[in-house]
């Protein structure tokens, strides 16, 4: 992984965290579960990873450099991720995450992460918050749409 300069911070490089802060905030280790177990699911990133010894050496692995010059805080892509397995590379731009300014989610794409969030819920009650703050502006009183989020 090459990026910018503030992603060599010491947080950021804990090859073998113990605990799970710890791992979300270790890229190498995140690499690791990204590519041991995808993160698009958000119970991917569990306390059972912690003791998973193929994210481990994926993890142990993963070499970090940063390069000012190509990338940096803000403006323009933020790292480039290059993964090569059996002599075979590919390779990854990385820009600003969703929902950063430089990067905005959309509605949809809001209500989608909260589909994928609400893992206990009912679908039919995710779809009645997702309908009912689409069209907050109409909400007469909102106190129903908090009794949805908080029952």
């Amino acid at each position: 992984v090459t990026g910018n300069p503030w992603m060599m911070e010491p947080r950021f490089l804990q090859r073998s965290p113990d605990t799970l802060m710890g791992a979300q905030y270790s890229l190498p280790f995140t690499v690791g579960v990204a590519l041991a177990r995808g993160l698009d699911d958000p119970r991917a990133m569990s306390d059972d990873v912690l003791a998973d010894p193929q994210i481990r050496s994926l993890a142990e692995r993963v070499e970090l450099a940063e390069d000012g010059s190509r990338f940096s805080r803000s403006g323009g892509p933020s790292a480039e991720l290059s993964v090569t397995v059996n002599g075979e590379t590919r390779t990854l731009v990385v820009s600003d995450w969703m929902g950063a300014p430089g990067n905005p989610c959309t509605f949809d794409d809001a209500a989608e992460k909260l589909r994928r969030y609400a893992g206990g819920v009912p679908p039919e009650r995710v779809e009645e918050i997702v309908e009912r703050v689409g069209g907050i502006e109409g909400e007469a009183d909102v106190a129903v749409l908090v009794g949805l989020i908080g029952g």
